[in-house]
């Protein structure tokens, strides 16, 4: 008797047709996936930005900068620099009532110790009942460490965080954050960075263009959703302004940055 050995034509088709279906449902897996983290990004800029301008109407204050805070949440311990602690609480500090919410220019506060109003920020738009979640109100390990879903909101996707400061104008300096010069409330969308604010790149350039094309004008450095420049290498075709996303690329290479244009 004959062994047979191998595969028939009939049985080849069947383990190619499985394969093309489980590569496609991996595909599609993905797809859906992205597409609910889009959601979920627009969502939370559209919470976040309703919120800090309902903070704005109703105490005619800007958040974390407020400087009657205390009179209204009672007084943190230490104020303005209370302590690093993992402690989300009611209590709070005053901020410095100059309209916006510390100064980073390019790659350092331009106001020393001015940091403190990112992290008061959170608390206060949490004490006016204006977002989810407490917060602790104070820096991490070092005076501009943010800690996810401690001092700084967790997004929904669960690969993030927000921080929210002023961004002043660098102007033709600025290599760090945009190609342009820029001024403006500014929520930054990233990973955990030890030391930092939430400045970990964490979403490809597909995605990014995905959510940059629901929110904006679908362009890297331009409009108000940006990529954040110098974290830009495997995200953009290049650094110049009429850039446009590097398609090609599958790396997790790119940081979103909103401007609230307040």
């Amino acid at each position: 008797m004959t062994k047979r050995s191998g595969f028939t034509m009939v049985e080849l088709s069947i383990v190619i047709g499985i394969i093309g279906l489980i590569a496609a449902g991996i595909i599609v897996g993905r797809s859906m996936f992205e597409a609910a983290e889009t959601r979920a990004i627009a969502t939370e800029i559209s919470i976040y930005t309703t919120s800090f301008k309902e903070f704005v109407d109703k105490y005619q204050a800007i958040p974390g900068d407020m400087n009657n805070a205390e009179s209204y949440w009672y007084s943190d311990d230490s104020c303005p620099n209370t302590a690093t602690n993992s402690t989300p609480k009611i209590p709070t500090c005053n901020g410095g009532g100059n309209g916006i919410i510390g100064d980073w220019t390019n790659t350092a506060t331009a106001t020393a110790g001015s940091e403190y109003e990112w992290f008061r920020a959170w608390q206060h738009l949490s004490n006016a009942e204006l977002i989810e979640g407490q917060f602790t109100g104070v820096g991490g390990s070092s005076s501009t460490e943010a800690l996810i879903g401690l001092n700084v909101p967790a997004s929904k996707t669960g690969k993030g965080g927000w921080t929210l400061l002023y961004m002043a104008s660098d102007g033709s300096t600025d290599t760090a954050f945009f190609n342009s010069a820029v001024a403006s409330h500014v929520l930054m969308y990233g990973g955990q960075t030890s030391g930092s604010f939430t400045d970990t790149p964490s979403m490809t350039p597909t995605h990014m263009k995905s959510i940059d094309e629901k929110l904006d004008d679908g362009l890297p450095f331009t409009g108000k959703l940006r990529v954040k420049k110098n974290t830009a290498t495997s995200c953009t075709v290049s650094s110049a302004t009429t850039s446009d996303y590097l398609l090609t690329s599958t790396a997790q290479a790119c940081q979103l940055l909103f401007l609230m244009g307040v």
